[in-house]
């Protein structure tokens, strides 16, 4: 079973998204769903209108095209309804982090995710786009070093991403692109054409040699494991990231969200630093552009000590 990883920046009715309940819900199998209580002012669709709209996503789905007819009033007047709501109602926005799978793709299912979501009275959404070495594009139209998401061949010219932004804006919520900015992926980082962009320490160590599954401080659960930290004075670091952001903008998010905006962390004793050699400045984009911020021949001088010898 494949499970959604979220978090609820606004602590108000969390639920869990799989994708064994949405193909239940679609009739694949069927699996009691938990009761979930209307609450005053959190614009939640009550139970018998989200029971009613899913009968009728399944009937469309099956072909019936009154149903579908229905079924796309429906989510019209819901999304009018939703954003009605937040706007008298406090807390204006709702958020939730989103994980999407090659099986969202399956007839009816992403439709049935986002009416869950929308049901809960969330208005926003954060789709993780590019994380661990992966980015929600399709895999035949994939301008970036990085593998996609979904990597089944039947789907390769599908635009989940695409789909999501238009079904997500479709229910009245706004959706955005979250992205990992300076962890670029262990994949990434294995690359042989790679090696001079990643983040480098006075050692010459990168994060690709820092990582040790060994160490109880790593948290292999959160894929520390698969973090790879790259320079991001590097011209080529910039030339991917560029390309790759510019197709994710190409699908009109309602706004982008960075995440990782830092360099690696060690554990332990070493997470303190306390010697120049520490800082991830020693790659070679990295050093020039320290070196550029001198003003004068002795200001590059006192810089270049300082790469040298420290303090």
């Amino acid at each position: 079973m494949l499970k959604r990883f979220h978090w609820f920046p606004v602590a108000l009715a969390p639920f869990t998204l799989t994708s064994s309940v949405l193909a239940s819900l679609l009739g694949l199998s069927l699996a009691p769903l938990p009761a979930n209580a209307q609450v005053p002012g959190y614009c939640q669709t009550s139970e018998t209108s989200a029971s009613q709209k899913l009968n009728l996503l399944k009937a469309a789905v099956k072909g019936d095209l009154a149903s579908q007819r229905a079924y796309e009033q429906r989510i019209a007047e819901d999304a009018r309804q939703l954003q009605q709501c937040r706007a008298q109602n406090w807390p204006r926005n709702q958020a939730i982090w989103l994980r999407l799978y090659e099986c969202d793709l399956s007839p009816g299912v992403l439709d049935a995710l986002l009416d869950r979501i929308a049901s809960q009275g969330y208005n926003q959404v954060y789709v993780e786009v590019f994380y661990n070495s992966q980015v929600l594009l399709p895999a035949n139209n994939i301008p970036t070093p990085w593998s996609p998401v979904v990597k089944n061949p039947a789907f390769a010219n599908r635009d989940l991403l695409a789909e999501t932004i238009q079904k997500g804006q479709q229910r009245g919520m706004k959706v955005y692109a979250w992205m990992f900015s300076l962890n670029f992926g262990r994949r990434y980082g294995e690359r042989p054409d790679r090696q001079l962009s990643l983040a480098r320490n006075g050692e010459g160590k990168t994060s690709l040699n820092l990582i040790d599954s060994t160490d109880p401080n790593v948290n292999l659960d959160n894929g520390d494991i698969d973090q790879v930290f790259v320079d991001p004075y590097d011209p080529v670091v910039r030339q991917d990231y560029g390309r790759m952001l510019q197709a994710v903008l190409q699908r009109r998010p309602d706004g982008v969200l960075f995440d990782y905006i830092r360099y690696p962390r060690q554990t332990g004793a070493a997470s303190v630093a306390s010697r120049s050699t520490d800082l991830w400045i020693f790659s070679r984009a990295a050093q020039q552009a320290f070196l550029n911020r001198a003003l004068n021949q002795k200001g590059t001088m006192i810089l270049q000590r300082y790469l040298q010898q420290g303090l």
